[in-house]
């Protein structure tokens, strides 16, 4: 979680050679600029969980498009035989908190001073 000022080839490489039966991407572009990326990647020991983020722009930040994104990686992730969507955030985004506790899924939570971490599971619906 932090700034990275320039990518490696493999960098690179591993983001733009995505694997579709493993690898999930997302954008969002405002008129042509790309303003949104969520993405997922299913875990090589662990083939039911997937990471995942997601970035939006300032700009575009509190429209929901967040809430779309992560909603359709959900989609994408469960089509795929995924059940789990594992994430880390900062503990002080609130916004984000909000998004994740949104989805209609049981989501599990572990906060360890400035980090959250937390998994969705995408076969248990809340109830109510």
């Amino acid at each position: 979680m932090g700034a990275k000022p320039r990518f490696s080839e493999s960098d690179l490489k591993y983001l733009t050679e995505a694997d579709p039966a493993d690898h999930v991407a997302i954008v969002g572009f405002r008129e042509s600029d790309l303003v949104a990326v969520g993405r997922a990647i299913r875990y090589a020991r662990r083939p039911d969980a997937a990471d995942f983020g997601l970035i939006v722009a300032d700009c575009c930040q509190r429209q929901g498009l967040g809430a779309f994104l992560l909603k359709r990686l959900a989609e994408a992730l469960a089509e795929r035989d995924i059940r789990y969507m594992c994430g880390e955030m900062f503990s002080t985004n609130s916004a984000m908190f909000r998004v994740v506790d949104d989805l209609p899924f049981i989501t599990d939570w572990v906060l360890d001073g400035s980090v959250a971490s937390f998994e969705i599971d995408l076969s248990t619906p809340k109830l109510g």
